[in-house]
């Protein structure tokens, strides 16, 4: 691992019209983390996480002239930080508040699989939110939300630290 000062980190800003900048975006945080921790594991769940939460932000933003913004940071080198941020559509905050709160609580083995039966069971509802289910099964995290008005922040933390 390389040592670096106490906090480092990169942010990335885009449209939600360039959909593809997601995929790019998860291959930066994939490659960020691989260099400077040297852990494939933690790359892949933060890097999967990345792409979880971007897609989301694309997906529910308020526009398609409202960047939407990654911020990743290595805190202390103990917390890799990511967050993601991005104005929401006003009729899909409460949503999104009820779908955070239903992944959030219980075991995160029998969230991700009650999302996935409901979308089995009904697969033109739309609008699964999967992802934040999976992003907390798969990393073993806790899926920070934060609503300003109509800007939504997700936060995850991951602990480096053995």
């Amino acid at each position: 691992m390389v040592e670096l000062a106490a906090t480092y980190g990169v942010s990335v800003s885009f449209s939600p019209k360039l959909w593809s900048y997601v995929s790019s975006t998860r291959i930066m945080v994939a490659s960020f983390c691989n260099m400077q921790l040297g852990n494939e594991d933690i790359a892949d769940k933060v890097s999967m996480t990345a792409q979880e939460l971007l897609e989301n932000a694309v997906k529910y933003s308020a526009s398609q002239e409202d960047n939407v913004s990654l911020d990743f940071r290595i805190l202390e080198g103990q917390t890799f930080v990511l967050e993601v941020r991005n104005r929401a559509q006003r009729d899909q905050l409460e949503t999104l508040r009820s779908q955070h709160q239903e992944i959030s609580q219980g075991d995160p083995l029998m969230a991700y699989l009650m999302k996935m039966q409901r979308i089995a069971d009904n697969p033109q509802a739309g609008g699964s939110q999967l992802g934040l289910a999976r992003i907390r099964y798969e990393t073993g995290c806790n899926l920070d939300m934060r609503i300003d008005d109509d800007v939504v922040t997700m936060r995850v933390e991951f602990p480096l630290a053995a």
